[in-house]
């Protein structure tokens, strides 16, 4: 049999290792946590953001640029294709400053057949932050003045 002085030296040893057990554990589980942080990878509020807000900002890229309705077809095209780049590359230079790749393709831009003055413009539009993609494909009907 072991002694008291014994026991106690062991209790207190097997005390010891559950300790450092839980704190390892516990470490462990606080870096995994603090790996996971912030890896939620959902793109969504992104997607919002570019939904909402770049039509309006190719609304006033095409107000700018002084497109008439007077104009023929092929020029006001010719103007709102241009006007759709340069609102597409400030788009996709705010998401690079922020992490994501994004593109905005112009895919088509119709005329209407029933009003001169509106245009339906199709473009396409991929998204991604290394982990996930995402692509959509939108249109837009602007009107002219």
């Amino acid at each position: 049999m072991i002694d008291k002085k014994g026991q106690l030296l062991l209790m207190a040893g097997i005390m010891m290792c559950v300790t450092v057990m839980v704190v390892s554990i516990s470490i462990s589980h606080s870096v995994t946590l603090g790996q996971k942080q912030g890896e939620n990878h959902d793109l969504t509020p992104m997607i919002s953001m570019v939904i909402d807000h770049f039509p309006n900002h190719l609304d006033w890229a095409i107000d700018e640029s002084n497109i008439s309705s007077n104009n023929t077809q092929e020029s006001n095209i010719t103007q709102i294709t241009s006007s759709f780049v340069n609102s597409a590359n400030e788009f996709e230079f705010f998401f690079i400053e922020n992490g994501y790749a994004l593109s905005l393709s112009l895919n088509d831009i119709i005329p209407s057949e029933d009003d001169t003055t509106s245009y339906s413009i199709i473009y396409s539009l991929y998204l991604t932050d290394g982990e996930q993609e995402v692509t959509l494909s939108q249109t837009e009907v602007i009107s002219i003045s």
